[in-house]
Protein backbone atom coordinates (compact mmCIF):
# COMPACT_ATOMS: atom_id res chain seq x y z
CA UNK A 1 0.00 0.00 0.00
CA UNK A 2 1.48 3.44 -1.25
CA UNK A 3 1.78 5.70 1.98
CA UNK A 4 1.54 9.34 1.72
CA UNK A 5 3.91 10.38 4.11
CA UNK A 6 6.29 8.85 2.54
CA UNK A 7 5.81 9.90 -0.90
CA UNK A 8 5.61 13.17 0.85
CA UNK A 9 8.81 13.33 2.40
CA UNK A 10 10.46 11.85 -0.81
CA UNK A 11 8.92 14.57 -3.02
CA UNK A 12 9.67 17.46 -0.63
CA UNK A 13 13.33 16.34 -0.15
CA UNK A 14 14.14 15.95 -3.53
CA UNK A 15 12.53 20.21 -4.03
CA UNK A 16 14.45 21.35 -1.42
CA UNK A 17 18.15 19.56 -2.22
CA UNK A 18 17.44 21.07 -5.56
CA UNK A 19 16.87 24.30 -4.90
CA UNK A 20 19.44 24.03 -1.55
CA UNK A 21 21.81 23.29 -4.43
CA UNK A 22 21.14 25.69 -6.87
CA UNK A 23 21.70 28.72 -4.20
CA UNK A 24 24.98 27.48 -3.71
CA UNK A 25 26.06 27.92 -7.05
CA UNK A 26 24.74 31.57 -6.99
CA UNK A 27 26.39 31.96 -3.60
CA UNK A 28 29.96 33.57 -3.64
CA UNK A 29 30.76 34.76 -0.06
CA UNK A 30 34.15 35.97 -0.68
CA UNK A 31 32.66 38.51 -3.14
CA UNK A 32 29.55 39.37 -1.27
CA UNK A 33 30.00 43.22 0.48
CA UNK A 34 28.11 43.60 3.55
CA UNK A 35 25.71 46.88 3.00
CA UNK A 36 24.29 46.94 6.46
CA UNK A 37 24.34 45.94 10.12
CA UNK A 38 21.75 45.80 12.71
CA UNK A 39 22.00 45.32 16.26
CA UNK A 40 19.49 44.98 18.44
CA UNK A 41 17.51 42.81 20.91
CA UNK A 42 15.36 42.44 23.84
CA UNK A 43 15.00 42.28 27.49
CA UNK A 44 11.41 40.42 29.46
CA UNK A 45 11.24 40.34 33.07
CA UNK A 46 8.29 38.30 34.36
CA UNK A 47 7.10 37.79 37.56
CA UNK A 48 5.18 34.47 38.51
CA UNK A 49 2.39 33.26 40.85
CA UNK A 50 1.12 29.54 40.63
CA UNK A 51 -1.16 27.57 42.58
CA UNK A 52 -2.35 24.12 41.73
CA UNK A 53 -1.52 24.63 38.37
CA UNK A 54 -0.81 20.73 37.74
CA UNK A 55 -2.39 18.80 40.19
CA UNK A 56 -5.30 21.05 41.20
CA UNK A 57 -5.38 19.37 44.72
CA UNK A 58 -4.84 21.83 47.53
CA UNK A 59 -3.38 19.43 49.98
CA UNK A 60 0.06 18.13 48.04
CA UNK A 61 2.34 19.80 46.16
CA UNK A 62 3.74 18.76 42.65
CA UNK A 63 7.80 17.23 42.84
CA UNK A 64 8.48 19.57 40.29
CA UNK A 65 7.53 22.28 42.24
CA UNK A 66 5.48 24.75 39.67
CA UNK A 67 2.67 23.37 41.36
CA UNK A 68 2.72 26.13 43.83
CA UNK A 69 5.41 28.55 43.40
CA UNK A 70 6.19 32.47 43.42
CA UNK A 71 9.41 32.95 40.95
CA UNK A 72 11.07 34.84 37.81
CA UNK A 73 11.85 34.73 34.81
CA UNK A 74 14.35 36.99 32.74
CA UNK A 75 14.74 36.49 29.13
CA UNK A 76 17.75 38.37 27.68
CA UNK A 77 17.74 38.30 23.52
CA UNK A 78 20.56 40.13 21.50
CA UNK A 79 20.64 39.61 18.18
CA UNK A 80 23.18 40.79 14.68
CA UNK A 81 21.47 40.97 11.49
CA UNK A 82 23.66 41.39 8.71
CA UNK A 83 22.90 42.37 5.25
CA UNK A 84 25.20 41.67 1.63
CA UNK A 85 25.12 42.38 -1.86
CA UNK A 86 23.11 40.06 -3.91
CA UNK A 87 19.94 40.08 -1.30
CA UNK A 88 21.54 37.67 1.11
CA UNK A 89 20.81 38.48 4.93
CA UNK A 90 22.34 36.70 7.87
CA UNK A 91 20.69 36.76 11.22
CA UNK A 92 21.84 35.18 14.18
CA UNK A 93 20.29 35.74 17.90
CA UNK A 94 21.17 34.61 21.32
CA UNK A 95 19.25 33.98 23.66
CA UNK A 96 19.19 33.21 27.97
CA UNK A 97 16.76 33.09 30.72
CA UNK A 98 17.70 32.49 34.13
CA UNK A 99 14.77 31.96 36.47
CA UNK A 100 14.96 32.18 40.22
CA UNK A 101 12.44 31.98 43.14
CA UNK A 102 10.68 29.31 45.83
CA UNK A 103 10.94 25.62 44.83
CA UNK A 104 13.71 23.58 44.35
CA UNK A 105 14.11 23.23 40.85
CA UNK A 106 12.89 26.81 39.70
CA UNK A 107 16.56 27.64 38.47
CA UNK A 108 17.65 23.98 37.55
CA UNK A 109 18.44 24.38 33.82
CA UNK A 110 17.98 28.07 33.47
CA UNK A 111 21.17 29.53 34.66
CA UNK A 112 22.94 32.54 32.86
CA UNK A 113 25.53 30.00 31.77
CA UNK A 114 24.17 27.01 31.72
CA UNK A 115 21.78 27.41 29.20
CA UNK A 116 23.14 30.73 27.11
CA UNK A 117 22.40 29.45 23.43
CA UNK A 118 21.30 30.41 19.58
CA UNK A 119 17.93 30.16 19.25
CA UNK A 120 17.97 31.66 15.69
CA UNK A 121 20.71 31.60 13.26
CA UNK A 122 19.99 31.67 9.46
CA UNK A 123 20.92 32.54 5.85
CA UNK A 124 18.54 33.58 3.64
CA UNK A 125 18.68 34.15 -0.23
CA UNK A 126 16.06 36.22 -2.00
CA UNK A 127 15.38 35.98 -5.70
CA UNK A 128 18.23 33.30 -5.80
CA UNK A 129 19.20 31.94 -9.30
CA UNK A 130 17.68 34.44 -10.89
CA UNK A 131 14.27 32.96 -9.83
CA UNK A 132 10.91 34.88 -7.17
CA UNK A 133 12.22 32.18 -5.09
CA UNK A 134 13.82 33.24 -1.04
CA UNK A 135 15.61 30.52 0.46
CA UNK A 136 15.78 30.56 4.23
CA UNK A 137 18.69 27.60 5.48
CA UNK A 138 18.93 27.31 9.35
CA UNK A 139 17.77 27.75 12.88
CA UNK A 140 14.53 29.91 12.71
CA UNK A 141 11.04 30.57 13.95
CA UNK A 142 7.84 29.09 11.88
CA UNK A 143 4.69 29.99 12.53
CA UNK A 144 1.44 29.13 10.80
CA UNK A 145 -1.85 30.96 10.76
CA UNK A 146 -3.00 31.54 14.72
CA UNK A 147 -0.02 28.60 15.78
CA UNK A 148 -3.09 25.81 15.42
CA UNK A 149 -0.86 23.41 14.43
CA UNK A 150 2.49 25.48 13.57
CA UNK A 151 4.53 27.62 15.96
CA UNK A 152 6.45 26.56 19.01
CA UNK A 153 9.11 24.02 18.39
CA UNK A 154 10.40 23.88 21.86
CA UNK A 155 7.58 22.97 24.06
CA UNK A 156 8.30 22.75 27.57
CA UNK A 157 10.76 25.72 27.80
CA UNK A 158 8.27 28.15 28.63
CA UNK A 159 8.45 30.79 26.09
CA UNK A 160 12.16 31.42 26.22
CA UNK A 161 12.53 29.72 22.25
CA UNK A 162 10.12 28.48 19.94
CA UNK A 163 12.54 27.53 17.02
CA UNK A 164 12.94 25.02 14.08
CA UNK A 165 16.18 23.51 12.71
CA UNK A 166 14.61 24.17 9.41
CA UNK A 167 14.94 24.62 5.74
CA UNK A 168 12.56 26.68 4.18
CA UNK A 169 11.66 28.03 0.30
CA UNK A 170 8.88 30.33 -0.26
CA UNK A 171 7.91 31.58 -4.06
CA UNK A 172 5.14 34.17 -5.12
CA UNK A 173 2.75 34.36 -8.45
CA UNK A 174 0.42 37.22 -8.41
CA UNK A 175 -1.55 36.52 -5.17
CA UNK A 176 -0.50 33.20 -4.03
CA UNK A 177 2.70 32.33 -1.83
CA UNK A 178 3.70 29.08 -1.17
CA UNK A 179 6.26 27.97 1.22
CA UNK A 180 7.63 24.05 0.93
CA UNK A 181 9.91 23.48 4.27
CA UNK A 182 11.36 20.70 6.16
CA UNK A 183 12.90 20.60 9.58
CA UNK A 184 14.39 18.52 12.34
CA UNK A 185 13.37 18.79 15.85
CA UNK A 186 15.28 17.50 18.71
CA UNK A 187 18.25 15.49 17.29
CA UNK A 188 19.56 14.15 20.43
CA UNK A 189 18.47 13.62 23.95
CA UNK A 190 19.10 17.46 25.15
CA UNK A 191 18.84 18.98 22.01
CA UNK A 192 19.66 22.46 23.72
CA UNK A 193 16.55 22.79 25.40
CA UNK A 194 15.97 19.55 27.04
CA UNK A 195 12.31 19.33 25.77
CA UNK A 196 10.44 16.01 24.68
CA UNK A 197 14.27 14.42 24.01
CA UNK A 198 13.72 12.82 20.91
CA UNK A 199 13.92 12.35 17.31
CA UNK A 200 11.64 14.12 14.98
CA UNK A 201 11.05 15.14 11.42
CA UNK A 202 9.06 18.25 10.01
CA UNK A 203 7.65 18.30 6.18
CA UNK A 204 5.45 20.87 4.80
CA UNK A 205 3.62 22.87 2.41
CA UNK A 206 1.66 25.98 2.96
CA UNK A 207 -0.40 27.90 0.56
CA UNK A 208 -2.18 31.43 1.13
CA UNK A 209 -4.39 33.44 -1.48
CA UNK A 210 -5.29 36.82 -1.40
CA UNK A 211 -6.76 36.93 -5.00
CA UNK A 212 -10.64 38.28 -2.72
CA UNK A 213 -10.16 41.28 -1.67
CA UNK A 214 -10.73 41.79 2.12
CA UNK A 215 -9.88 38.39 2.43
CA UNK A 216 -7.40 35.15 2.65
CA UNK A 217 -7.54 31.45 1.89
CA UNK A 218 -4.52 29.43 3.04
CA UNK A 219 -4.30 25.70 2.87
CA UNK A 220 -1.68 22.98 4.12
CA UNK A 221 -0.45 19.72 4.44
CA UNK A 222 2.32 18.82 7.03
CA UNK A 223 3.67 15.66 8.23
CA UNK A 224 5.61 14.43 11.14
CA UNK A 225 7.54 11.46 11.71
CA UNK A 226 8.01 10.94 15.67
CA UNK A 227 10.82 8.02 16.23
CA UNK A 228 10.63 5.77 19.14
CA UNK A 229 13.43 5.45 21.83
CA UNK A 230 14.11 3.78 24.86
CA UNK A 231 15.46 5.61 27.94
CA UNK A 232 18.87 7.05 27.64
CA UNK A 233 21.38 7.70 30.57
CA UNK A 234 20.10 11.11 31.25
CA UNK A 235 16.40 9.65 31.36
CA UNK A 236 17.74 7.19 34.20
CA UNK A 237 19.14 9.71 35.92
CA UNK A 238 16.51 11.82 36.06
CA UNK A 239 14.16 9.24 37.19
CA UNK A 240 16.95 7.62 39.52
CA UNK A 241 16.69 11.16 41.05
CA UNK A 242 12.47 10.97 41.03
CA UNK A 243 12.54 8.14 43.19
CA UNK A 244 15.27 8.98 45.52
CA UNK A 245 13.12 12.11 46.16
CA UNK A 246 10.09 9.59 46.67
CA UNK A 247 11.87 7.37 49.18
CA UNK A 248 11.42 4.21 46.53
CA UNK A 249 14.80 2.57 45.03
CA UNK A 250 14.57 2.43 41.63
CA UNK A 251 12.83 -0.82 39.89
CA UNK A 252 10.64 -1.60 42.51
CA UNK A 253 7.70 0.48 42.42
CA UNK A 254 5.08 -1.81 40.11
CA UNK A 255 1.96 0.68 40.23
CA UNK A 256 4.44 3.64 38.32
CA UNK A 257 1.96 4.68 35.46
CA UNK A 258 4.21 6.99 34.19
CA UNK A 259 7.57 5.13 34.42
CA UNK A 260 7.34 1.59 34.42
CA UNK A 261 9.67 -0.73 34.55
CA UNK A 262 11.33 -2.97 32.17
CA UNK A 263 13.21 -6.33 32.66
CA UNK A 264 16.45 -7.26 31.18
CA UNK A 265 17.41 -10.82 31.18
CA UNK A 266 21.12 -11.16 31.16
CA UNK A 267 23.59 -13.51 29.74
CA UNK A 268 23.64 -15.77 33.42
CA UNK A 269 20.03 -15.98 33.18
CA UNK A 270 19.09 -13.08 35.82
CA UNK A 271 17.56 -10.02 35.35
CA UNK A 272 17.96 -6.12 35.82
CA UNK A 273 14.94 -3.87 36.05
CA UNK A 274 15.15 -0.67 34.62
CA UNK A 275 12.53 2.43 34.70
CA UNK A 276 11.61 2.63 30.97
CA UNK A 277 10.32 5.68 29.60
CA UNK A 278 8.17 4.84 26.28
CA UNK A 279 7.80 6.95 23.16
CA UNK A 280 6.01 5.51 20.50
CA UNK A 281 6.57 6.03 17.09
CA UNK A 282 4.04 8.21 15.64
CA UNK A 283 3.49 8.84 11.58
CA UNK A 284 1.24 11.39 11.09
CA UNK A 285 -0.13 13.54 8.08
CA UNK A 286 -2.70 16.16 8.52
CA UNK A 287 -4.38 18.74 5.84
CA UNK A 288 -6.10 21.75 6.34
CA UNK A 289 -7.46 25.31 5.60
CA UNK A 290 -8.12 28.27 7.20
CA UNK A 291 -9.87 31.26 5.90
CA UNK A 292 -9.69 34.66 7.73
CA UNK A 293 -11.38 37.89 6.43
CA UNK A 294 -14.07 41.17 6.99
CA UNK A 295 -17.29 40.02 6.91
CA UNK A 296 -18.45 43.52 6.84
CA UNK A 297 -16.11 46.79 7.67
CA UNK A 298 -16.40 46.52 11.35
CA UNK A 299 -16.97 42.01 11.74
CA UNK A 300 -13.83 39.76 11.31
CA UNK A 301 -13.93 36.08 11.46
CA UNK A 302 -11.30 33.50 11.27
CA UNK A 303 -12.03 29.83 10.15
CA UNK A 304 -9.77 26.87 10.27
CA UNK A 305 -10.32 22.89 9.51
CA UNK A 306 -7.57 19.81 9.82
CA UNK A 307 -7.95 16.04 9.21
CA UNK A 308 -4.86 14.18 10.47
CA UNK A 309 -4.37 10.46 9.61
CA UNK A 310 -1.88 7.91 10.23
CA UNK A 311 -0.05 5.16 12.27
CA UNK A 312 1.19 4.72 15.95
CA UNK A 313 2.97 2.41 17.04
CA UNK A 314 4.28 1.23 20.35
CA UNK A 315 6.18 -2.00 21.84
CA UNK A 316 7.63 -3.04 25.43
CA UNK A 317 7.98 -5.30 28.06
CA UNK A 318 6.65 -4.34 31.61
CA UNK A 319 7.40 -6.14 35.19
CA UNK A 320 4.17 -5.90 37.17
CA UNK A 321 6.13 -8.04 39.80
CA UNK A 322 9.63 -6.95 40.97
CA UNK A 323 9.80 -10.89 43.24
CA UNK A 324 8.39 -12.11 40.47
CA UNK A 325 11.13 -12.26 36.74
CA UNK A 326 8.13 -13.66 34.91
CA UNK A 327 5.43 -11.56 35.71
CA UNK A 328 5.66 -9.16 32.62
CA UNK A 329 3.08 -8.01 29.99
CA UNK A 330 4.50 -7.69 26.33
CA UNK A 331 2.74 -4.44 24.91
CA UNK A 332 3.02 -4.61 21.02
CA UNK A 333 0.25 -2.31 19.12
CA UNK A 334 0.00 -0.61 15.91
CA UNK A 335 -2.86 2.36 15.65
CA UNK A 336 -4.31 3.62 12.73
CA UNK A 337 -4.73 7.71 13.37
CA UNK A 338 -7.90 9.48 12.51
CA UNK A 339 -8.56 12.72 14.06
CA UNK A 340 -10.09 16.01 13.40
CA UNK A 341 -9.46 20.02 14.84
CA UNK A 342 -10.81 23.28 14.06
CA UNK A 343 -12.32 26.47 15.17
CA UNK A 344 -14.49 29.38 14.45
CA UNK A 345 -14.15 32.95 15.98
CA UNK A 346 -15.93 35.98 14.90
CA UNK A 347 -14.84 39.57 15.89
CA UNK A 348 -17.14 42.85 16.59
CA UNK A 349 -14.91 46.12 16.70
CA UNK A 350 -16.91 48.94 17.91
CA UNK A 351 -15.96 52.56 16.40
CA UNK A 352 -15.84 54.12 19.22
CA UNK A 353 -13.02 56.54 21.60
CA UNK A 354 -12.41 53.17 23.55
CA UNK A 355 -12.29 51.11 20.92
CA UNK A 356 -14.55 48.16 22.21
CA UNK A 357 -14.00 44.66 20.50
CA UNK A 358 -16.34 41.43 21.24
CA UNK A 359 -14.92 38.26 20.04
CA UNK A 360 -16.71 34.92 20.47
CA UNK A 361 -15.08 31.74 19.28
CA UNK A 362 -15.55 27.91 19.55
CA UNK A 363 -12.57 25.30 19.67
CA UNK A 364 -12.54 21.73 18.80
CA UNK A 365 -9.79 19.15 18.73
CA UNK A 366 -11.05 15.25 19.25
CA UNK A 367 -10.72 13.04 21.99
CA UNK A 368 -9.54 9.08 21.84
CA UNK A 369 -12.45 6.50 22.25
CA UNK A 370 -10.27 3.90 24.33
CA UNK A 371 -12.83 1.37 23.17
CA UNK A 372 -12.11 1.60 19.78
CA UNK A 373 -9.49 0.23 17.67
CA UNK A 374 -8.44 3.45 16.08
CA UNK A 375 -6.53 6.27 17.79
CA UNK A 376 -8.30 9.57 17.40
CA UNK A 377 -7.09 12.54 19.89
CA UNK A 378 -5.68 14.95 18.04
CA UNK A 379 -2.14 15.85 17.62
CA UNK A 380 -1.14 19.04 18.33
CA UNK A 381 1.99 18.37 16.34
CA UNK A 382 4.12 21.68 17.17
CA UNK A 383 1.34 23.81 18.78
CA UNK A 384 1.95 22.92 22.84
CA UNK A 385 1.67 26.67 23.69
CA UNK A 386 -0.65 28.55 25.81
CA UNK A 387 -2.68 29.95 22.73
CA UNK A 388 -6.14 29.67 24.87
CA UNK A 389 -4.99 29.74 28.21
CA UNK A 390 -1.82 29.33 30.69
CA UNK A 391 -3.16 27.94 33.68
CA UNK A 392 -4.93 25.11 31.29
CA UNK A 393 -1.44 24.04 29.28
CA UNK A 394 -0.48 22.29 32.63
CA UNK A 395 -3.55 19.74 33.23
CA UNK A 396 -3.53 19.02 28.91
CA UNK A 397 -2.14 15.66 27.92
CA UNK A 398 -2.79 14.03 24.43
CA UNK A 399 -4.85 10.51 24.50
CA UNK A 400 -1.68 8.57 24.55
CA UNK A 401 -1.72 8.86 28.73
CA UNK A 402 -4.40 6.41 28.84
CA UNK A 403 -2.86 3.98 25.88
CA UNK A 404 0.39 4.01 26.60
CA UNK A 405 2.95 5.70 29.35
CA UNK A 406 3.76 8.77 27.00
CA UNK A 407 1.37 11.38 27.87
CA UNK A 408 2.40 14.98 25.75
CA UNK A 409 2.29 17.12 28.09
CA UNK A 410 0.29 20.70 27.18
CA UNK A 411 -1.08 19.55 24.20
CA UNK A 412 -4.65 20.70 22.77
CA UNK A 413 -5.74 17.24 22.24
CA UNK A 414 -9.69 16.08 23.33
CA UNK A 415 -11.06 19.97 24.04
CA UNK A 416 -14.11 21.61 22.83
CA UNK A 417 -13.80 25.26 23.70
CA UNK A 418 -16.24 27.77 24.08
CA UNK A 419 -14.81 31.21 24.22
CA UNK A 420 -16.34 35.14 25.25
CA UNK A 421 -14.32 38.09 25.27
CA UNK A 422 -14.26 41.53 25.78
CA UNK A 423 -11.50 44.37 25.35
CA UNK A 424 -11.77 47.98 25.71
CA UNK A 425 -9.02 50.93 25.44
CA UNK A 426 -9.92 52.96 28.36
CA UNK A 427 -6.96 55.42 27.61
CA UNK A 428 -4.47 55.67 24.73
CA UNK A 429 -1.42 53.73 26.11
CA UNK A 430 -3.80 50.78 27.79
CA UNK A 431 -5.81 47.63 26.68
CA UNK A 432 -8.17 45.71 29.21
CA UNK A 433 -9.11 41.89 27.90
CA UNK A 434 -11.31 40.09 29.62
CA UNK A 435 -11.83 36.60 28.30
CA UNK A 436 -13.81 33.62 29.82
CA UNK A 437 -13.30 29.79 28.56
CA UNK A 438 -15.48 26.72 28.79
CA UNK A 439 -13.92 24.07 28.49
CA UNK A 440 -15.01 20.01 28.10
CA UNK A 441 -13.98 17.11 26.93
CA UNK A 442 -14.99 15.10 23.77
CA UNK A 443 -14.34 11.56 25.18
CA UNK A 444 -14.88 11.37 28.70
CA UNK A 445 -11.12 9.20 29.19
CA UNK A 446 -10.10 11.96 32.56
CA UNK A 447 -10.01 10.47 36.43
CA UNK A 448 -13.08 11.42 37.40
CA UNK A 449 -16.80 11.27 36.00
CA UNK A 450 -17.99 13.28 33.30
CA UNK A 451 -16.64 15.64 30.31
CA UNK A 452 -16.85 19.09 31.79
CA UNK A 453 -13.01 20.22 32.66
CA UNK A 454 -14.14 23.30 34.03
CA UNK A 455 -14.68 27.32 34.06
CA UNK A 456 -11.85 29.68 33.29
CA UNK A 457 -12.06 33.33 33.81
CA UNK A 458 -9.03 35.65 33.04
CA UNK A 459 -8.19 39.22 32.52
CA UNK A 460 -4.90 40.98 30.91
CA UNK A 461 -4.11 44.65 31.68
CA UNK A 462 -1.85 45.54 28.96
CA UNK A 463 0.13 49.30 28.83
CA UNK A 464 2.35 50.58 26.03
CA UNK A 465 4.73 53.05 27.90
CA UNK A 466 6.50 53.88 24.99
CA UNK A 467 7.53 52.25 21.78
CA UNK A 468 10.39 50.66 23.23
CA UNK A 469 8.88 49.58 26.53
CA UNK A 470 5.93 47.78 27.39
CA UNK A 471 4.01 45.70 30.34
CA UNK A 472 1.16 43.73 31.35
CA UNK A 473 -0.76 41.96 34.16
CA UNK A 474 -2.77 38.93 33.85
CA UNK A 475 -5.04 36.93 36.07
CA UNK A 476 -6.22 33.33 35.27
CA UNK A 477 -8.14 31.23 37.21
CA UNK A 478 -9.77 27.78 36.85
CA UNK A 479 -12.88 26.09 38.59
CA UNK A 480 -12.65 22.09 37.50
CA UNK A 481 -15.37 20.07 36.72
CA UNK A 482 -16.18 16.33 36.97
CA UNK A 483 -13.54 15.37 34.33
CA UNK A 484 -11.21 15.78 37.17
CA UNK A 485 -11.69 12.87 40.37
CA UNK A 486 -12.43 14.42 43.48
CA UNK A 487 -8.92 14.24 45.03
CA UNK A 488 -7.73 16.53 42.30
CA UNK A 489 -10.65 19.35 41.75
CA UNK A 490 -9.90 22.22 43.89
CA UNK A 491 -9.08 25.52 42.08
CA UNK A 492 -6.33 26.51 40.84
CA UNK A 493 -4.31 30.19 40.30
CA UNK A 494 -2.20 31.58 37.74
CA UNK A 495 -1.20 35.14 37.91
CA UNK A 496 2.04 37.08 36.27
CA UNK A 497 3.63 40.69 35.30
CA UNK A 498 5.82 41.48 32.21
CA UNK A 499 7.97 44.37 31.89
CA UNK A 500 9.77 44.36 28.53
CA UNK A 501 12.43 46.51 26.54
CA UNK A 502 13.29 46.56 23.49
CA UNK A 503 16.50 47.95 21.69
Amino acid sequence: MVNEGEIMKKVLGILISLLVMASLVQIRVAEAALEDITIGGDIRIRGVYTENITDLNDDTRNNNDIDEAQFFRHRTRVFVKGEAEGGFTGYVRAVAEPRWGTGNDISNGYGWTEHILFDNSYIEAKDFFGTPLTLKIGRQDLIYGEGFLILDGTPNDGSRTIYFDAIKVTGALGDTSIDVFTAKIDEGPDGGTKTEMNDQDLYGIYVTNKSIPNHKIEAYCFHKEKRDRNADTYEIALLESKYEDEGVELGTDPNSKYYPIQKHEQEDGTYTYKNYMLLPKRRTTVIGARFTGNIIDNISYGIELAKQFGKISYEADYLYDPSDPNSTVSVDVTLDQEAFGGYAHLTYAIPTAIKPRLKAGVYYTSGDDQESDKYEAWDGFFSDWPKYSELATYTNYDGLSSRTVDPEEGTWSNFTIYELQASIKPIEKMMVTATYLYLLANEENGNGNGTERGHLPKVKVAYQFSDKVSGHLLGEYFKPGAYYPNDSNDDAIFARFQMMYKF
